[in-house]
């Protein structure tokens, strides 16, 4: 993977999975974790930098080497699998049975850039992401 593909990667991974904080800890103790998450993430993705796998599959992966452990079925999936589970999700959020999961997914990406057209500064789709927040989830919208 490219350094500057990697470089992305992280910095969406930093800017979008790392500001979740834990409202029940301490400022001090969510920073804390959210550096060790970047470097541990960072360290994953640079020996295993397949794109379609997560830490926990990269993880699994390097851990091989320990002959002694048990194998954490639920993160070595196969791509049926993977596939699978993306599709369902997507037919979750895109109720069209005419589309494919990439337009599906195509759907999406559009309604997040309409959102994106609101903002004066012309924001990039991962700053869309951070100020729509989720209020669901009780993330905030990043302010910056």
């Amino acid at each position: 993977m490219p350094n500057d593909t990697r470089d992305r990667m992280m910095q969406v991974t930093q800017r979008l999975d790392h500001i979740v904080p834990d409202q029940m800890l301490p400022d001090d103790v969510n920073e804390r974790a959210s550096r060790q998450l970047e470097e541990l993430s960072g360290l994953l993705i640079e020996h295993v930098p397949d794109p379609t796998l997560s830490p926990d599959e990269r993880l699994e992966r390097i851990a091989r080497v320990n002959q002694e452990r048990v194998p954490q079925r639920e993160h070595l999936l196969p791509a049926v699998e993977k596939l699978y589970r993306l599709e369902r999700r997507l037919d979750d959020l895109v109720d069209n049975p005419r589309l494919s999961s990439v337009e599906k997914l195509e759907v999406l990406i559009e309604n997040v850039n309409e959102v994106g057209e609101r903002f004066d500064d012309d924001p990039d789709f991962v700053e869309i992401l951070e100020r729509m927040g989720d209020e669901r989830t009780g993330l905030e919208p990043v302010r910056e």
